[in-house]
């Protein structure tokens, strides 16, 4: 198999283990592989590793996985390619081989996909009404067309962006369009709360892909994407610091490995000071503030609210 073309599968394998989807005509421009050859990949080496979840759906001309893969699988995208590859290549031997080869690595998959890996992932729910709501807005992202929608109670033309979630809750990133000016002001909406959604007939320049790299440094749901970074320092106990290292908070966390009188120098980017300060507040008292001056007095602030 062809480098580029192992490439491919990797990606395509690691959209779907994102919750993502893949269009093949997206990837054909891509790779510069026919349409018919990405087909057969799929078939040969992506759908049998979960037959009953990866489909395609035809409203969306989109690969998906029906259920969340990461609470099926410990693999990364690499290793489940890897893995379904091998299988494939072991028809090529005796019969004998064959039965032996996959017996060893059907026991593999077993268990790596077995009940004793149990994930307590908490995601929003989305029901039909809301599955067909998120199709519609995928449409319009893909189509860069413009959403007519009613919320907070308000009439809103917006330009759709990127669907995410942040703390298992389902966003829409996305440019709304002021009435009185015309002018474009980025905002993320709640998916659930958005209603009457309908796709117009005016088109919209979709935003340079290096707009979107910014998401890889997003906390939660106060995540600015028109905001510039601001870097926050903070003074976290060695007791938790292991909690920060495990899983990082974004990918401009930095940890510094010196402990200086029971704690150790943490610096983190975020748009706005409130990405940070639930975590702070989790954490509180073994994390103190360095900067911003802010940042310390609006936990303070919230401390002796709560104390009234």
């Amino acid at each position: 198999m062809k480098r580029d073309d192992t490439k491919l599968l990797i990606e395509m394998m690691q959209t779907l283990l994102n919750g993502g989807s893949f269009s093949v005509k997206a990837l054909e421009k891509k790779y510069g592989t026919p349409e018919r050859t990405i087909r057969s990949k799929i078939k040969n080496n992506i759908q049998p590793l979960f037959p009953k979840i990866i489909d395609y759906d035809p409203a969306t001309e989109r690969w998906v996985a029906k259920e969340d893969l990461r609470e099926k699988t410990i693999l990364s995208a690499k290793e489940l390619v890897s893995l379904q590859m091998m299988k494939n290549y072991v028809s090529n031997f005796s019969d004998e081989i064959i039965q032996d080869a996959n017996k060893l690595l059907n026991k593999f998959q077993q268990g790596v996909f077995s009940n004793e890996v149990f994930k307590n992932t908490r995601k929003e729910k989305l029901d039909i009404e809301h599955q067909e709501m998120m199709t519609l807005l995928l449409n319009a992202i893909r189509q860069k067309k413009r959403v007519s929608c009613l919320y907070n109670n308000k009439d809103r033309v917006i330009e759709p962006l990127k669907i995410v979630t942040l703390e298992g809750y389902w966003y829409l990133y996305l440019f709304n369009i002021v009435k009185e000016t015309g002018e474009k002001e980025s905002k993320n909406f709640h998916l659930k709360s958005m209603k009457n959604i309908f796709i117009l007939d005016e088109n919209f320049e979709y935003p340079k892909i290096s707009f979107f790299r910014k998401f890889n440094t997003s906390i939660n749901a106060y995540f600015d994407l028109s905001k510039n970074h601001e870097t926050v320092e903070l003074l976290i106990h060695k007791d938790i610091v292991k909690y920060f290292e495990r899983i990082p908070l974004s990918s401009t966390q930095w940890i510094d490995n010196s402990v200086v009188d029971e704690y150790q120098i943490c610096r983190i980017d975020v748009t706005k000071i409130e990405e940070i300060l639930p975590t702070i507040q989790q954490y509180l008292p073994k994390i103190k503030v360095l900067y911003p001056p802010e940042l310390e007095n609006k936990i303070l602030e919230n401390i002796q609210n709560y104390t009234k």
